[in-house]
């Protein structure tokens, strides 16, 4: 058995005619394995936070450019209307432009197609994102029965108040955009407002529904 530093033999040499060996006296000096993972992961581990931080930092200046350009759209007339209550979007006017796809969805709230214009008898339908790009109805599950809702658009503004708080539907149920949400056989005999939204934060099979009717 050999104790202390192990030796090598070193290439062989001709001294005075007689053929010897060149033994190293250094030790070997051998890297453990096992420290060359831990930094591995140290490494793999920095990088994914760094990538997390980019992806929440964008998320955040993404929000924050949409809800600062709302104002400006508003202002110069590039919405239909909009719409203002004080538990959406810090009680700051939503832009909402015709459609609802998503590159309407992108730029603030939408008017469904084929839906009532504010104040007119029917179901005007709005409809915003939950989370990401701006989220204007965020916080669409906290508002309540009794609360007020008001639509601008141009110079004339009108009132509406929540008789419907927040309810989940199923996204296939096309009763919402009825002139009378939840059954389509009613004939609309007042104006209504309808605004729908993910069921969650997350992709969601499920829709967040609140219906408003003109104050008097």
């Amino acid at each position: 058995m050999r104790i202390g530093p192990q030796f090598h033999e070193g290439p062989m040499m001709r001294q005075n005619g007689a053929v010897t060996s060149q033994t190293n006296l250094s030790p070997q000096r051998i890297q453990p394995k096992h420290g060359r993972r831990r930094w591995g992961w140290l490494i793999a581990l920095v990088a994914l936070g760094l990538v997390l931080a980019m992806l929440v930092a964008g998320f955040f200046i993404s929000n924050g450019l949409t809800t600062a350009a709302y104002a400006q759209r508003i202002a110069s007339g590039q919405a239909s209307f909009s719409l203002q209550t004080a538990g959406l979007n810090g009680g700051d006017a939503i832009p909402v432009s015709d459609g609802s796809d998503w590159a309407v969805l992108h730029l603030g709230a939408g008017h469904e197609p084929g839906s009532a214009q504010p104040g007119a008898v029917g179901n005007c339908v709005v409809s915003a994102y939950r989370f990401g790009w701006g989220q204007p109805f965020a916080q669409l599950d906290q508002l309540a029965s009794g609360d007020s809702i008001v639509v601008t658009a141009a110079e004339q503004s009108w009132t509406y108040t929540v008789i419907t708080g927040p309810t989940l539907v199923s996204a296939d149920d096309a009763t919402v955009l009825a002139p009378v949400p939840g059954d389509a056989d009613l004939q609309a005999t007042t104006a209504l407002l309808t605004l729908v939204t993910s069921g969650s934060i997350l992709p969601s099979p499920q829709r967040l529904v609140l219906v408003a009717q003109l104050a008097d």
